[in-house]
């Protein structure tokens, strides 16, 4: 099962992850690395931008149903475990993205 804790830690780092990305859009890139940029580091970062946002959604609807005791069992539990497919998934994404950004800080050094 998610904790909280789980999702404000991907929260977190998906903050840093915007902050990374406002980073390299401010500076100037030479062609080879917005190219690299645009087609190897964006569609990560938004790919995980969709799956922790959907992985909160789910996460408060379980939350919703488990405290308004409207659903059953087996639904809250199926939302849980969507849950914590995607927060595997994302944590996929995110080990994907971390290379992908040292692969672009070495086309950044040496352009």
């Amino acid at each position: 099962m998610m904790e909280e804790q789980d999702i404000i830690k991907l929260s977190e780092k998906l903050v840093a992850l915007n902050i990374i990305r406002e980073e390299l859009i401010k500076s100037e890139l030479c062609p080879k690395q917005k190219i690299f940029y645009e087609y190897n580091v964006y569609p990560l970062l938004l790919s995980l931008y969709y799956l922790s946002y959907s992985t909160l959604n789910f996460s408060h609807a379980a939350s919703f149903l488990n405290t308004m005791n409207f659903g059953k069992v087996s639904q809250i539990k199926e939302l849980l475990d969507l849950v914590k497919g995607l927060q595997g998934i994302s944590e996929d994404v995110l080990h994907e993205l971390e290379k992908q950004l040292q692969c672009l800080i070495k086309i950044y050094k040496n352009p």
